[in-house]
Parts: C-alpha cells; structure tokens; sequence
C-alpha cells in the first residue's frame, strides 16, 4: 500500500499535479502519515509556491531526517524562495558535503551566494563581502551557464567599485566564445564607457541594441558615446530615443537640449530647455544654457535675466566666468557697451582667454577709447597669435589711430592664415598707402572694388575715396583719376565736407575749372568745413582768377586758423594786386623774418618786396630786394626761364622809374 501511494505521488509530480498530490496526502489518516509522505507534503507546498507551508511541514520531521541531503535540499529550496538567503545557504551546503556531485544543490549555492551579494551591495552597501559571495558562488558553478552567470555577477561588481579594467578581463573571455552573450555586452560596455573608451563601448551597446535589449538607459549612454565622439548627429537621435521611453530623463533632455544649440538648432533646444523647466530644474546649468540659446536667437532681454538667475542659484560647480561671458555677450549686443565691459571684465578674472580679451578690445573700441582697445587686443594676440579676428582687429586699430606700419604686419598675418576677403585688402591696401607704398596700394584697391558687394555702398564710397586720394598723393598726381574716383563716391551717396574738399582740390589742377574747383570749397565749407587747409585752398584759386579781396580774406582767415607765415605772403600777394603796396610791405616783411627764424628761404618775399616798392617808387628797396632774390635762386641752382623771366620784368618795372622821375 505505502508502496502504491509512493509511486502514484511520483507519476503525479512527473506531470506537475502537485495539488493533486496535497489532497492526497492530507487525506489520508493522521496515523498513516509518516516522515516520508511529511517530505513528499513539504515538497508539494513548495512545488505551488506556499514555501511557508512547505517550510512548517518540513520542519515538523526535521527531528527524524534533519540529517538528510533529501531533507536540507527540500527546506533549503524553501528558504530560498522565502529569501532567506542565509539558511539556504547553511542547508544547500549540508547537501553538497554530502552529495558533492548534486548539481542542482551547486545551482542553487550559486544562485544564494549572488542573492547574498546583491543584498551586501544594495542594501548594506558592503562591496568587499559582495565580491566574496561572488567569489564564493564561482566555486560551486558547475555548468557553463553557471559559470557565466556568477563571471558577470563578478564583474558587474567590479563595474560598480571602479575596477574597470578587472571587469574588463573576466568578462572578454565569455564574450569571445558567446557575442550575444547580452549582460557581458551590458557589463563589458559598462567597463569600456566608464574608461572613456568610447569607440569600443559603442561597439557593445550597439549590439545589445541589435540584440532588442535596447532600453532607455541603452539609448542614453550610446548618445553619450557619440557626443564624446564629436558625432553630435547621431548622439542626438539616441538622446531622442531615450527621452521617448523616459519623458522625465532629465540628462538626456539636458543634453538633447545642448546637442540643438551646439548644432545651431536655437529653437529646437529652447524646445528641451522648457522641458527641464516644466520638470522642476532649476540649477545652474539649466539656466546658463537657457542664457546662451535666447542670446542666439537675440532674445537678450530674457537670456539676461536667465544668466543673471544662474548668478544666484546656490550651486558649488557653476562657471561663474563662463555666465559673465555670456552677460557681457548680451550687453553687447544691446549695444549697452559699459554693462559688457562690467561682466566681461568679472570674466576675465576667472577666465582670461583670448576671447574675452577680443570681446574687450571691441567694446573699448564702440566706446571710442581706441588705447584700451588696442591694449586688449594686444594681450589677445599674445594668448593666441593665430586668431585671424584679433589679427585683424588689430591692424584695423593701428590703421585707425594712424600707425599704418604697425598695422601691416598684423593685416598680412590674417591674410596668411586664410582670411582674404575684401574687408582685410583694403585694410591692407590703407596701411600700404598711408605708409608710401601708394602705387602698391592703388592697385590692391582696385582690386578690393571687384571683391566688394554691390549692396555694401558705404565699403564700395570708401575705397573710392581712398583711391582718389592715393591718386592725389603720388609723386607726379593725377587729377583726373582721382576725380574719377571722387565722382562715383559721390553718386554712391557721400555728402560730405571732405568729399567737396578733395573735388575741389582736384579740379583746381586745370586752371579752365577754377569756378567749379572754387564751388566745390564754397560747399565744403557750408557742410562744416573750417580748417586753415579750406581758406588757402580757396584763397589760392581766389589769387588765380584774380578776386583779390576775396582771396585776401580767405587767407586771413587760415592765417586765423594757423600762424603760418606763408599765408602772410599770400595775403602780400593779394594786397599787391589790389595795389595797397605800404600794407603789403608791412605783412610781408612780418613773412620774410618769420622765414629767416625758420632758416627758409625768403626769395618769395623778395620778389614781391621788389613789386611794392615799385609800386610806391622807391627805387633803391627794389633794387636791394631784386638782388636779394636773384641771389638766393642763383646760390641754389634754380635760375630757370621763369625766374628769368620774372626778374627780367621787375628790372623794367625798376628802370620805369628812372624814366618817371627824370
């Protein structure tokens, strides 16, 4: 009969009809039941999951079998399940000292002894007794599947403590000989990752998405191998691919948001920006990004006040140097100069880079303060002399401040490292110009004016105006091109007291074109003009055509402007035709010793002393002036037709009074 019941609950256990076997049992007499049906009970219990039932049942013939494999495997198996990971352990090891080829009791050492781990890891954050419960589990790993399993249970402690590289080498191994293996390529990859291997990392994760593995922190650490691989495209779609399956992974959202910014998508990244706002994120960082992607799209007003809340937010990490860049970037751009200097300066000390020097030098230089200006852009150029910007920020300031010399070598280093646009050949052109090189330089200019856009009138009146005064500069000037090139700056739109100037200048080399020539100076000065250089030019096309009295008062007031004696000899001249000889006698004696305190020559006021004194008939100062300036012309080697001419002509003046007076 015991026999019979035996074998039935066996046939019923081989087809899993466990409860049948329960019903069974508990229906039988109590004084029926014995130690081995007690067992078969207990084994049922645990076969539907009541391990506590099991366990009590067990427990009440431990008296009589305590001592058996059978029996520690059954409760054994029990605790487990009631994860009561240390008196499975006792039980499963009393069955391995006596059965030590029970596979199943080493299956179940290794499964209790990674359980026992996991809890010193998680719970009781007790790394060095993990890893000797998942040493110990190695010794009871039979199969391979077990030998795997407790490997990367190692290895993952490994990853967790720091010890990548022994990670790295317990778990190669599984994968050579199982690539699909998917927690040694979670593990593995984990290693590689954590060692900022992040091409080999990839390699793994990739895989494990190839395998359908792929979950939100998957997606999320391959995008940060492929940020950190300067693939910002494809970091971005797995970023995405994260924030898909975790609308609340604030990393991802973060970096999505900085990955749009990087890449120029300002609006998409104030998109994720939001995000982290709605979700509560409120550091530093968040702010400062917000800060510089409403700077982009030049919502200043708002980027503002976004870095100036990052300022505030109490966070040890924050780049305080960094926010005062971007604070003096926006001030910037509002034209608010003198608050960008303030934080770009607060920068600086943080940060003395060669940009925020550059930034610097800029804002001095739309506050009109060119020194300072040229100053900073000096200590940038010593933080980075390959910077084509301050290069030529720096030649265009030499230029500006008239150092043209100084300025060359900066222009031509700029042009060197790649920048040959029309902007850096006029400059050039400028300081070649300006420093005597004008023949190199009117044809660098002429070349600038093919280069620069029909729309930019203001560049295209500029180098036509430096064109025609580089005309005007040469050795031998020629008129007509400059006024060539006068004429279309002009049509361009530029009105102008030097524009007339020069025009005026220019056509008074043609003696046909005095009228228009004086005009031109008439409207230079009517436009603001009212320098020394404006009478005389006015004064002398004024003497040409004979308007004495005007051109006299022309020259008195450049003499008003500057004491230049040369203007007391052409008001001499002027006062001689207008036949006024004691006056002019008077001024230009004033002109004659200002020359000789100067140590120049004074034939000009010799000549005209000889015309006066003519004039009044006073024969004998004539005379002595007449000799004077023939002998000074004489003494340096410049007795040409003219002064020939001339002196020929005040000797018969002076012998005309012989005939008056006899």
């Amino acid at each position: 009969m015991k026999e019979k019941l035996l074998e039935k609950i066996e046939s019923l256990n081989e087809i899993e009809k466990y409860q049948e076997i329960i019903d069974l049992i508990e229906a039988l007499p109590a004084e029926q039941l014995n130690t081995e049906l007690m067992g078969e009970l207990g084994r049922a219990y645990n076969n539907i999951e009541e391990y506590e039932k099991g366990l009590e049942i067990l427990k009440s013939i431990e008296n009589e079998v305590g001592d058996t494999a059978l029996w520690n495997w059954r409760i054994g198996y029990s605790y487990f399940f009631l994860e009561d990971y240390p008196k499975a352990e006792k039980h499963f090891l009393k069955v391995c000292e006596q059965e030590p080829d029970n596979e199943k009791a080493c299956d179940f050492l290794v499964g209790t002894y990674i359980a026992l781990g996991e809890i010193e890891e998680e719970e009781n954050g007790n790394s060095e007794k993990a890893i000797e419960y998942a040493l110990e589990a190695k010794k009871y790993a039979k199969t391979r599947e077990n030998k795997i399993d407790t490997e990367i249970f190692l290895a993952s402690l490994y990853n967790r403590h720091m010890r990548y590289t022994e990670a790295e080498e317990i778990l190669r191994p599984i994968l050579a000989k199982n690539k699909r293996d998917i927690e040694g390529n979670y593990e593995l990859g984990y290693s590689l990752f954590k060692q900022e291997r992040y091409e080999e990392a990839l390699e793994y994760f990739l895989k494990l998405e190839k395998l359908d593995d792929a979950d939100e922190w998957l997606y999320q650490k391959i995008g940060i191998c492929y940020k950190n691989l300067d693939e910002k495209e494809k970091a971005l779609k797995y970023y995405l691919k994260a924030v898909e399956l975790d609308e609340e992974d604030t990393y991802s959202i973060s970096d999505i948001a900085w990955l749009y910014n990087f890449l120029g998508k300002y609006e998409e990244g104030l998109k994720y920006l939001e995000r982290l706002e709605e979700l509560g994120q409120d550091d530093a960082w968040t702010n400062v990004e917000f800060g510089y992607c409403l700077s982009r799209l030049e919502r200043y007003e708002e980027a503002i006040k976004k870095l100036n809340h990052a300022l505030e937010v109490e966070d040890e990490e924050k780049d305080i140097a960094h926010i005062h860049s971007l604070l003096g970037w926006s001030y910037r751009q509002l034209e608010d100069y003198d608050k960008a200097l303030e934080h770009y300066i607060q920068s600086k000390e943080g940060r003395d880079s060669a940009w925020i020097n550059f930034e610097i030098a800029i804002c001095y230089e739309n506050l009109d303060d060119y020194e300072k200006a040229l100053e900073y852009a000096l200590i940038s150029y010593e933080l980075d002399k390959d910077e084509v910007n301050v290069l030529s920020e720096i030649g265009w300031l030499y230029n500006y401040m008239g150092k043209y010399e100084d300025a060359l070598p900066f222009l031509l280093r700029a042009q060197e490292l790649g920048r040959n646009d029309e902007g850096i050949n006029t400059e050039i052109a400028v300081s070649l110009g300006r420093s005597g090189n004008v023949k190199e330089a009117i044809e660098k200019l002429k070349k600038t004016l093919t280069m620069v856009n029909e729309n930019e009138i203001n560049q295209r009146i500029f180098i036509n105006s430096e064109l025609a005064r580089l005309y005007g500069s040469l050795e031998e000037p020629q008129p007509e091109e400059a006024l060539k090139y006068l004429n279309v700056a002009k049509e361009l739109g530029r009105e102008d007291e030097w524009i007339y100037s020069q025009i005026g200048y220019q056509l008074g080399y043609n003696p046909d074109k005095s009228e228009e020539a004086l005009e031109h100076f008439e409207k230079a000065i009517e436009l603001g003009r009212d320098d020394a250089w404006i009478f005389e030019m006015k004064g002398i096309i004024l003497l040409d055509l004979k308007r004495y009295e005007e051109a006299l008062e022309s020259f008195k007031k450049a003499y008003d402007k500057d004491n230049n004696g040369w203007y007391l000899y052409s008001m001499g001249r002027c006062l001689r035709g207008l036949e006024r000889y004691e006056e002019a006698i008077e001024i230009l004696l004033k002109s004659r010793q200002i020359s000789l305190d100067e140590e120049d020559v004074v034939d000009g006021e010799d000549f005209e002393l000889a015309h006066c004194y003519i004039g009044i008939g006073d024969k004998e100062n004539a005379q002595k002036y007449l000799d004077s300036a023939r002998d000074s012309i004489t003494e340096r080697g410049i007795l040409n037709d003219y002064f020939k001419e001339k002196i020929e002509k005040i000797e018969k003046g002076i012998s005309s009074l012989d005939t008056l007076f006899n």
